[in-house]
């Protein structure tokens, strides 16, 4: 999950660096309350048998019962705590899945926007060359606006002058 948490965004990677200290933090506190209990139901195991070895040979006596409850209580509370901190890699596991494949969705939309980036930058390419295309057609449809002006001038010209000619 470390490892994951290095290729995250700077925006978003606090956020899980928390999570994996809490996360870090609590198993190590159910490890340790783990081994201070099986620590605890061992001394308590060996300090009782060997406290009294009259009583031990009764099954029956209070002392060996009461013993037999803590240990058992120890032994519930330890198993307890070991299904709990399964409990925690489990759903951190899980949280780790789900990290990796967000990380995968994000690389293939980076990858989505880039190649949109690239495609933006042809057309842009395009629509230059487009543009300059049609102002040069607009400019050569003036000029032969232009020419086609001065021809008809000139043709007018020309009739005219031939009218006066053949009327004078």
């Amino acid at each position: 999950m470390e490892v994951e948490i290095h290729g995250i965004p700077q925006s978003i990677k606090p956020k899980y660096q928390s999570k994996v200290r809490s996360a870090k933090a609590e198993l190590a506190k159910w490890k340790k309350q783990a081994k201070e209990l099986h620590q605890s139901t061992s001394r308590a195991e060996l300090l009782g048998s060997k406290s009294n070895p009259a009583a031990s040979d009764d099954p029956y006596s209070d002392d060996i019962q009461s013993q037999r409850t803590r240990l058992l209580q120890g032994t519930q509370t330890l198993s307890d705590s070991t299904r709990r901190l399964e409990d925690s890699q489990r759903i951190a596991l899980e949280t780790e899945g789900v990290g990796a494949d967000i990380l995968r969705t994000l690389r293939q939309q980076r990858g989505q926007i880039e190649n949109a980036v690239e495609q933006l930058g042809q057309a842009d390419t395009s629509i230059d060359r487009a543009s300059g295309t049609l102002k040069g057609m607009i400019r050569r449809m003036y000029q032969q606006r232009i020419v086609t002006g001065a021809i008809i001038v000139i043709l007018i010209i020309l009739i005219v002058v031939i009218l006066v000619e053949k009327l004078t």
